[in-house]
């Protein structure tokens, strides 16, 4: 049976791991706490952004209809889609820079999840994939 008999010099290194290992868990911990509240941060603009991106789709349905549906009662259809004016293209122009910051925000959010795990790699002085 191999001795059990530790040195005081054994016993200092395995403190000092677990110590390294309970530090660099604490470390991990608090990135990713950082990570969850900005990744929350984040997905409520994008959400507000896409809600806000549903009433300007609602808006060209009304303002189609009420061109369409131009009588009093509702029942009288022109039949023909109304031109395009101002309001319209206003409402186009707002769809199409909500989509694109739409996806501007996912990327930023999954641009900034890499970044914060490649710093994380860097601080910690682990060994990367790449």
């Amino acid at each position: 049976m191999p001795d059990a008999k530790l040195d005081s010099t054994d016993i200092r290194r395995k403190s000092d791991s677990v110590l390294d290992n309970l530090i660099t868990g604490l470390k991990v911990l608090a990135d990713e706490t950082k990570w969850i509240v900005l990744k929350g941060l984040r997905a409520v603009e994008i959400r507000q952004m896409e809600k806000r991106l549903e009433s300007e789709y609602a808006a060209i349905g009304r303002h189609i209809h009420d061109g369409i549906v131009p009588g009093e009662d509702g029942r009288k259809s022109s039949g023909t889609i109304p031109p395009v004016d101002d309001d319209l293209l206003l409402s186009l122009k707002q769809i199409e820079f909500l989509r694109e910051e739409i996806d501007y925000l996912r990327n930023e959010r999954t641009r900034v999840r890499e970044a914060l795990l490649k710093a994380r790699v860097q601080d910690l002085g682990l060994k990367s994939d790449e």
